[in-house]
């Protein structure tokens, strides 16, 4: 008797499991839900909410579009009853409610350029463990997009940066010292010292060696001194910084306002006023444009002629990094948004990434390099890191790889070939210069990359052991 009866609950178990099952909230195949509460109206006046609200649900769309494949997010109704609003690339209003399993508040202050958004994302079940960004800056256009990224961000602050899978990182190729390049030829003992780098055409090597610039091939033998006349000549330190258009064309500046355009068809090197004295950063964009910044003011000079561009987010913000982008866009890196902007070359704001990357990098980042395809390289004090367009991780290092030993806090930039995946890194105090290959970049490798990285990894094995 007492074996039927045990079979008589276990038949009733096993008819109300799929019951108990499709009673759950949330299916094992939907994706996280975010719910965006609307500003309190205890703290919020009317007119502010009237003016964010729609931003509100404009992030919430931006960051369905992106990032569908994570999170589902959705705006509260207005008054709080319980019911939301879907909101996304579905444009589902009618889905069942259910419990998110994140809540992001939203404070805002409203004050033209010095408005501020300050969003908190929290898990529903633990409302005392939560990330928080700040978001500076007027309630305009590229706010929804910058909203849509911060959501992401604060989402793997609570799931963890490690849970996003990385690639390999690059590999050690070689080294390059400045005393591999005399000044003999121009009359001078004394040896260059590297100041800046970037890359021409054929994937030349252009250094920027205080005195001059020097050109160099793939296996730093020396090709030129471009513009050396003014360093024999006129007895000027043009190789500050040095840039270099796709065409060839060497945009170099030495101390003070002088800048100096050296044209690889013309036998003169043009001298212009840049209008800021000793930027602290510059690119030449892919229209042959020169763009430099002294961190509060930035110029673009383009067909000799200068104009001011206005590349301020928020009132606080302070450029320290430009870099060159796909179709003439124009990259900065935002030290307190945490965020890389992107200008067209006239100014023009176009869009917003936050990368995957820990609080710490964000704040440090010292340059940044943007490769054909949209996909980026961030070196910050602590890492080197790979982004795709969205701001994925593809790889990062802490360290440099072996048989180097030692981190990135004295590598002040870097400049990459993408064509041929090299990464370079230079580190001025130390007068070095060294490369690293990344092999999810650019072609199949030359048979003497291969031959030399297999010395390095020999190298590199009793090291480990």
């Amino acid at each position: 008797m007492q074996r039927y009866r045990l079979l008589f609950l276990l038949a009733i178990l096993a008819h109300s499991i799929p019951m108990l099952l499709w009673a759950v909230p949330h299916r094992i195949d939907q994706p996280t839900t975010i719910q965006i509460d609307l500003p309190d109206p205890r703290v919020h006046s009317q007119e502010l909410r009237d003016e964010l609200v729609p931003l509100l649900h404009q992030a919430a769309h931006e960051a369905n579009v992106l990032f569908g494949d994570l999170f589902s997010v959705r705006v509260s109704a207005p008054g709080g009853n319980g019911a939301e609003l879907a909101t996304g690339k579905t444009g589902a209003a009618d889905l069942p409610y259910a419990v998110p399993e994140y809540q992001l508040q939203v404070i805002a202050q409203q004050r033209g350029a010095g408005s501020a958004v300050v969003l908190r994302l929290m898990p529903t079940a633990d409302t005392q463990s939560s990330a928080e960004l700040s978001l500076l800056g007027p309630w305009d256009t590229h706010l929804p997009r910058l909203a849509a990224h911060a959501i992401r961000y604060m989402y793997y602050q609570q799931i963890g940066f490690d849970t996003e899978p990385g690639g390999p990182g690059p590999l050690f190729l070689d080294e390059f010292s400045s005393s591999m390049v005399s000044m003999v030829d121009l009359g001078h003992t004394a040896r260059v010292f590297p100041m800046s780098i970037d890359i021409g055409p054929d994937g030349h090597i252009f250094l920027g060696a205080l005195f001059v610039a020097v050109e160099l091939d793939h296996l730093y033998r020396e090709v030129a001194k471009p513009g050396s006349e003014i360093y024999t000549r006129d007895g000027t330190n043009y190789g500050v910084d040095i840039r270099v258009t796709d065409a060839g064309t060497v945009f170099a500046r030495g101390m003070g306002e002088d800048f100096f355009v050296i044209h690889p068809d013309h036998p003169r090197h043009q001298r212009l006023r840049l209008g800021i004295a000793n930027p602290i950063a510059s690119t030449a964009l892919s229209d042959g444009s020169y763009v430099a910044t002294s961190g509060q003011k930035t110029v673009r000079i383009f067909n000799s002629r200068v104009q001011d561009l206005d590349l301020r987010a928020h009132e606080n913000s302070f450029t320290i990094v430009l870099a060159a982008g796909p179709d003439a866009s124009l990259w900065t890196w935002d030290a307190v948004l945490g965020a890389a902007l992107v200008y067209s070359a006239a100014g023009e704001r176009l869009d917003s990434i936050i990368p995957l990357m820990p609080e710490a990098d964000r704040r440090n980042v010292r340059a940044l390099r943007v490769l054909p395809d949209g996909s980026f390289v961030v070196l910050s004090t602590r890492s080197l890191s790979r982004f795709d367009k969205l701001g994925r991780a593809i790889w990062r290092i802490e360290s440099l790889p072996a048989p180097l030993h030692g981190d990135f806090s004295m590598v002040g930039s870097i400049a990459v070939d993408a064509e041929r995946g090299y990464i370079y890194g230079l580190n001025s105090s130390a007068q070095r210069m060294f490369r690293l290959v990344d092999r999810s970049l650019g072609d199949e490798l030359s048979e003497l990359d291969k031959q030399v990285l297999e010395l390095n990894r020999q190298r590199a094995e009793p090291s480990r052991s």
